[in-house]
């Protein structure tokens, strides 16, 4: 796995692509955290977060990469793959910001197909009874529902 301190580069050098306008009342930032992020209806180690978004009146809206989570899950790959990744959970996390400042709440929204897509995942272990890493919280995947409040050029279609 790449240091944390080139981890923390990538994601530097991924946000200076977006454009301005989306980091707009992000005022808590983009932060890196150290530890794996486990997601709580796991069934057993095996499902890790590897971003999230938050509000909240105290920290503000903010954005949490886990680097332990891609360490964790992408220990093995190469810088690259790790970029990529890292990249589609960035812009996933702001895709959540963009929805609450615009009002996007319940069926539809990313928050929606997030939890449409745990559900596929750990009904997928039952039936396989997989126990190797699932990074599918926030895996690379197409996001077809609720794409259309972007314009055509946005990093986010």
């Amino acid at each position: 796995m790449i240091s944390y301190e080139r981890f923390s580069e990538i994601l530097d050098e991924e946000m200076e692509l977006l454009p301005e306008y989306v980091f707009e009342e992000l005022n808590g930032g983009v932060l890196v955290d150290k530890k794996a992020n486990l997601h709580p209806n796991r069934l057993a180690d095996d499902l890790y977060i590897m971003g999230t978004y938050s509000t909240s009146p105290i920290m503000g809206k903010q954005i949490v990469i886990y680097y332990g989570s891609f360490a964790a899950t992408m220990g093995l790959h190469g810088e690259d793959d790790i970029r990529i990744k890292l990249r589609d959970t960035l812009r996933h996390e702001f895709r959540h910001h963009m929805e609450t400042r615009a009002g996007f709440f319940g069926k539809g929204t990313l928050i929606d197909e997030d939890k449409q897509e745990i559900g596929r995942d750990k009904r997928q272990q039952r039936d396989t009874l997989t126990v190797g890493h699932i990074d599918t919280a926030h895996a690379q995947r197409q996001h077809g529902i609720g794409q259309n409040m972007f314009p055509k050029d946005s990093p986010f279609r």
